[in-house]
């Protein structure tokens, strides 16, 4: 028996398609810019997004760098294993817990792209701001407090 003649399969892999196209679309991306950025025809896009082809594991890897998406997401949800509750912190718990009560998929998105942003500011200037102001005023009580209070960020 051939599993990529199964229906089970055929659905895994159109999952997948979808989920790429979805991903490409968010990105405000066309087939054409997704296909140089993976260094792949439009066609075989295309094929992809449509679940005609299957996806090997190196162009998922740079699929989901490009689209700026974990692996899991192009995965249909009952192949993906949950995280599990030992490997949270309580906020990233939390943090879960909220997301799940959300209702509406288009606040799901707001609330990730929320994240995402929050998750990328550094807030290096506004520090180096506010030292660089302390020694304009020579305030070095000032300067030494925002070198000793400084906070490293949280290792991933």
């Amino acid at each position: 028996m051939d599993p990529e003649n199964t229906s089970g399969f055929k659905k895994n892999v159109e999952y997948m398609g979808t989920m790429i196209r979805q991903a490409r679309e968010e990105m405000g991306m066309s087939q054409e810019e997704l296909a140089d950025r993976t260094f792949r025809r439009r066609l075989n896009v295309s094929e992809m997004e449509n679940g005609k082809t299957t996806i090997n594991a190196w162009t998922l890897l740079i699929l989901s760098d490009v689209l700026k998406k974990p692996l899991s997401y192009f995965f249909p949800p009952h192949l993906v294993t949950d995280i599990p509750d030992n490997s949270l912190s309580p906020k990233e718990h939390e943090l879960i817990t909220y997301f799940r009560k959300i209702y509406d998929e288009d606040l799901e998105k707001v609330t990730l792209n929320i994240v995402k942003n929050i998750s990328s500011y550094i807030p290096v200037d506004v520090h180096t701001a506010k030292i660089e102001k302390a020694m304009e005023e020579e305030n070095p009580q000032e300067f030494l407090n925002l070198l000793l209070n400084r906070k490293p960020k949280k290792d991933l």
